[in-house]
């Protein structure tokens, strides 16, 4: 089993035993399975899977518990805190999802949408058509990209390519200006006719 699977199934894990706790909720907690759970965390940090973890429990009436395990610097032997930042990369994305669910239940946005009506920057947005060694053959594509396209990765926007490398490892780009440079990038495939990630 691939590192990035394991990890994306210790995610989730998390996730599912927030959503039902077998420890209860609210004023109900069991010490005992509390302490199960940070030993089961813990068990992740001396398997060397996770350098370390923070972990966060709660419910309706707040915070239950806060841990921090093993190192946020394992070089220096530093040890993990509360308050430490993570690049969760790709774990965003649901969060992401959950946000704009949110805004279509409020009437704000509708998943069919079209990007541009929210982002006027893909209007005009194009298609790659024909690519050789010495050109690139753009033309309009049959329907713009919508928000569904980027929930369900059918958008057709190129993925991995110099300039995300650069965003994503430099840091020095506002959001304004990541969404402008992905806008001009011509799409690889028709919305909606294939997946990529």
């Amino acid at each position: 089993m691939c590192q990035h699977f394991q990890h994306l199934c210790a995610s989730i894990a998390l996730c599912l035993l927030l959503v039902a706790p077998p420890w209860g909720t609210g004023q109900t907690v069991d010490p005992a399975k509390l302490a199960e759970f940070r030993e089961h965390m813990q068990s992740y940090v001396d398997r060397q899977e996770f350098g370390g973890i923070v972990t966060v429990i709660g419910c309706r009436d707040g915070i239950i518990s806060q841990e921090a395990i093993g190192f946020r610097d394992l070089a220096h032997h530093q040890s993990m805190s509360k308050d430490a930042l993570f690049r969760i990369a790709s774990m965003t994305k649901p969060i992401t999802a959950i946000g704009i669910m949110i805004l279509v239940e409020e009437g704000k946005l509708a998943v069919d949408d079209p990007v541009e009506r929210h982002l006027p920057e893909f209007r005009g947005q194009k298609l790659v058509s024909e690519r050789t060694d010495e050109a690139v053959v753009l033309k309009k594509p049959r329907r713009a990209i919508t928000i569904r396209d980027l929930l369900t990765h059918t958008s057709g926007l190129p993925d991995r390519t110099q300039l995300q490398a650069e965003i994503f490892l430099r840091r020095d780009r506002s959001l304004a200006e990541a969404v402008m440079a992905y806008s001009q990038m011509p799409l690889e495939f028709e919305p909606g006719t294939s997946w990529a990630c």
